[in-house]
């Protein structure tokens, strides 16, 4: 927030803000609290005659803005100091079957916590891994297969629960994948809010798979690589992938990069965090090709580090590599790219002419000394 441009809105006269505590008063010339409960800055009606010791203007504004700041940071949010792990539970079960589960709960906070637990059901959304959360009434699913042995928990300072679950699905659920989130929060999951002290949750995911006819598909849709040519390395690989299937998949592969006689130089791995994709979801991973991390700057000397610490030159191949049998389509096809770091090159060029320079200069004056040596010799 710019505090200077929210300062400059507020009145000289006076404005109302909420006390801290109902009937605390604070008597003064210029800040008072009213007989309503509110925070009062202007000038007092009582006193105002006494114009030679009333302050500037601008100290008015000060205080209003110092009240300010206090009064929002009175009323922020506090952090949940709370750990729950882990992030992800991946379970299977068949229709009308069940399977228990647990997750840990943990206070870091000072003071025993009544932690509150809600469940609320997911889609994919987006290319990056993100969700959106239904409406908390949407509970058909696995929102309404999903049991927790209590609906709250207090835990002490530094101490971690476990918390048990089961997911029974009825007989006639569809196979397939089916997604929800516990969330664990310090408010109740029906209490209203106040506008002031909003709850703060954490979640926990919840990938179910019901067995059965279940399909796993995963399409390449795209891929890329670098320009033509770079400079330098890094480089960067990116795969577009869509699960057609109706389980959630987690892709797996490689590229592998050859050089211009077919050697292979680099093999990067496609899919190391693990990451699944949700049916009918599409989802962007991103591969590197780097000797050493990049470094920000700009210019041509830094171009020429760079290209230094990232050396690579010549013509190169990637080829993109895909692993299970869940993929459907046809193979990618390779990436030619070529990496020619001309600012080192210009570098190392101009270096070589300048010793070949100095080294003829020398050469030169050897001869010089040489043939003075002999003149000298010759005259005497």
């Amino acid at each position: 927030m710019n505090f200077t441009s929210f300062f400059s809105v507020i009145p000289t006269e006076e404005f109302d803000l909420p006390c801290r505590q109902a009937g605390d008063e604070r008597r003064g010339r210029f800040v008072h609290c009213g007989s309503k409960g509110s925070l009062r800055v202007g000038r007092d009606d009582a006193r105002s005659s006494e114009r030679e010791t009333s302050p500037s203007p601008s100290l008015v504004r000060r205080g209003a803005a110092i009240i300010v700041v206090l009064s929002f940071a009175l009323m922020s949010t506090p952090a949940l100091a709370l750990t729950v792990h882990p992030a992800t539970i991946e379970v299977k079960v068949a229709p009308g079957g069940s399977t228990q589960n647990v997750f840990f709960v943990k206070n870091d906070d000072r003071v025993d916590q009544t932690y509150f637990f809600s469940l609320q059901k997911f889609i994919p959304r987006g290319e990056n891994g993100q969700q959106e959360f239904l409406p908390p009434s949407e509970t058909s699913g696995l929102p309404s297969w999903i049991y927790l042995d209590q609906p709250s928990v207090t835990v002490s300072p530094g101490e971690s629960r476990s918390i048990a679950f089961a997911i029974r699905p009825p007989v006639d659920a569809a196979p397939g994948g089916h997604y929800a989130a516990i969330f664990v929060s310090t408010q109740p999951p029906n209490a209203p809010a106040d506008g002031i002290h909003v709850g703060s949750r954490i979640g926990v995911l919840v990938l179910a798979t019901v067995t059965g006819a279940v399909q796993e598909q995963l399409r390449l849709v795209d891929w890329d690589g670098p320009m033509t040519w770079v400079t330098h390395l890094p480089v960067g690989f990116h795969i577009r992938l869509q699960n057609e299937g109706n389980v959630h998949g987690t892709p797996s592969g490689f590229v592998e990069i050859t050089n211009l006689f077919g050697r292979v130089v680099a093999r990067l791995s496609l899919n190391e965090e693990g990451v699944r994709v949700l049916p009918g979801s599409s989802r962007r991973l991103s591969v590197i090709w780097e000797e050493e991390p990049s470094k920000s700057g700009a210019g041509f000397w830094h171009e020429a580090r760079e290209e230094w610490r990232n050396f690579a030159i010549g013509r190169y191949q990637a080829h993109l590599v895909l692993d299970g049998q869940a993929w459907v389509g046809a193979a990618p096809a390779a990436i030619n790219f070529s990496v020619w770091p001309w600012h080192l090159l210009l570098v190392i060029f101009v270096a070589l002419v300048v010793i070949i320079f100095l080294l003829r200069w020398y050469r030169r004056m050897v001869l010089l000394q040489v043939r003075s040596e002999k003149s000298k010799a010759r005259s005497s």
